[in-house]
């Protein structure tokens, strides 16, 4: 039951060896990838429905990342809206919220698009995955006052700190982490992965992004969710089976996935 609950794997460092990458995925125990369509502007949609169409095991997002709220278009977002109704591989919408590390869209547009996402969330009934990089009390703030918090969703690739992940999984949510947690220096989200309920908890590995310990210097690969298990199964002291057990089922409560 191991289930990369987030990866772009439609960017261009897979183009050489797509197909090969996936089937290492297959022999390394990986049940489903959730690829996100919110990558490279509005474009990345279509790759990621053209993967899943593809591959049995790749299921996918739509949405506009916070990076391109700027670029987003009336026309462009009513594609986004028909595919979130009407195929049935999409099972989750995003990755939306806020980026005030970079910036490359202002706080005002990346506010705006966030909102539209949350309402499309409501509308088709799919959780939400939510990206946060310095901007924990404004994704809070924001989810609270348009219902966010009333459907399902994910923190993905999480980065506060125990007090916010308190916070996040008691609003309902579940807390994503990924490879960040394997580094000896993050000592902030060792006790985030020590003290948040495996219950809560999924694995990611925001493919090709964040590669884990003992893969650093490499590109990162969804059948990578295996170190992060056993990392976090470390920290609980649980073992990484039951890690990937529960993870796993949270996965498919959350997403569907083909797998219920």
């Amino acid at each position: 039951m191991l289930i990369d609950s987030h990866a772009h794997i439609t960017t261009s460092r897979y183009d050489e060896d797509r197909s090969e990458m996936i089937q290492r995925c297959k022999d390394n125990g990986i049940e489903r990838i959730i690829e996100v369509g919110a990558v490279s502007g509005f474009e990345g949609n279509y790759g990621a429905q053209q993967l899943a169409e593809q591959q049995e095991i790749v299921y996918f997002t739509v949405g506009v990342h916070p990076h391109d709220a700027k670029d987003m278009n009336d026309a462009e977002w009513a594609k986004l809206v028909e595919l979130a109704k009407t195929h049935d591989k999409v099972v989750g919408i995003g990755e939306t919220g806020l980026d005030f590390f970079y910036n490359h869209s202002t706080p005002e547009e990346q506010e705006e698009s966030f909102i539209r996402h949350i309402k499309l969330a409501q509308q088709v009934n799919k959780p939400l995955v939510i990206h946060d990089r310095d901007s924990h009390e404004d994704v809070m703030r924001i989810l609270t006052d348009n219902g966010g918090f009333n459907i399902p969703g994910e923190f993905h690739c999480f980065s506060g700190d125990w007090d916010l992940a308190k916070r996040v999984i008691d609003k309902g949510y579940y807390i994503a982490l990924g490879g960040v947690v394997t580094f000896p220096k993050a000592v902030e989200l060792h006790e985030v992965a020590k003290n948040v309920p495996l219950e809560k908890l999924l694995l990611e590995t925001d493919s090709p992004f964040l590669t884990p310990v003992p893969k650093r210097g490499k590109r990162n690969e969804p059948w990578y969710t295996s170190y992060i298990a056993a990392r976090i199964a470390d920290l609980k002291g649980i073992t990484a089976e039951e890690v990937i057990e529960v993870t796993g089922q949270n996965a498919i409560n959350l997403f569907g996935l083909g797998l219920r």
